[in-house]
């Protein structure tokens, strides 16, 4: 059952939108990764770009458009562009946040939209470079879980892209970031082909 946004915020009234211009680099890949820590409540927000978020540690109540979700080490939440979402009572909840611009599936990840396995995690339609901004009922949120050794290849290639991206000229390494973010996504798509 959908849930409204929380009390006083009607539409875009208190709802912060995170850019790719914000979050990207200029040039080279349009790929984010970080591991933080959250503690307590996060803003509602929402976003231009897709997100995949891994709980590492910790747990917390995640909100959506389709409610309330507790979740904890092992849980991953895919975010397509313009969902909003928060954590709320978060008890040093740790995540990967994995965000990729949507140029990323027009390019290097075109053929994944298509692809029988990679294909059910994107957006039926991609927003055109002047609606990015805007939500659409058709993009969607995605909540699966992954365990045992999948869970740990994925955070040992999560923790390989946030090295990478950090100390590397993207443009330079766009190959070898795309490699490890096709191998997080395999391991994301088999998670909801077993879910179905």
């Amino acid at each position: 059952m959908p849930i409204s946004l929380p009390p006083g915020r009607d539409q875009d009234v208190g709802l912060q939108r995170i850019t790719s211009a914000e979050l990207f680099p200029a040039a080279g890949v349009p790929l984010h990764v970080n591991k933080p820590m959250h503690v307590g409540d996060s803003a509602l927000h929402d976003h231009e770009f897709l997100e995949i978020a891994f709980m590492v540690d910790g747990h917390a109540v995640h909100r959506t458009i389709h409610g309330e979700q507790a979740v904890g080490r092992g849980d991953l939440i895919l975010l397509h562009p313009g969902q909003w979402h928060a954590y709320e009572k978060a008890h040093n909840l740790v995540i990967y946040n994995c965000c990729f611009g949507v140029d990323l599936l027009m390019r290097e990840l075109a053929w994944a939209r298509t692809d029988p396995v990679l294909g059910c995690l994107f957006p039926a339609r991609l927003p055109a470079a002047a609606d990015r901004a805007k939500r659409s009922a058709s993009q969607g949120v995605m909540a699966l879980r992954l365990e045992g050794d999948d869970f740990t290849r994925c955070l040992a290639e999560l923790e390989v892209l946030r090295v990478l991206l950090r100390g590397t000229d993207t443009a330079l390494a766009r190959g070898d970031i795309v490699a490890h973010l096709l191998l997080v996504l395999g391991l994301v798509a088999r998670a909801a082909a077993a879910d179905r």
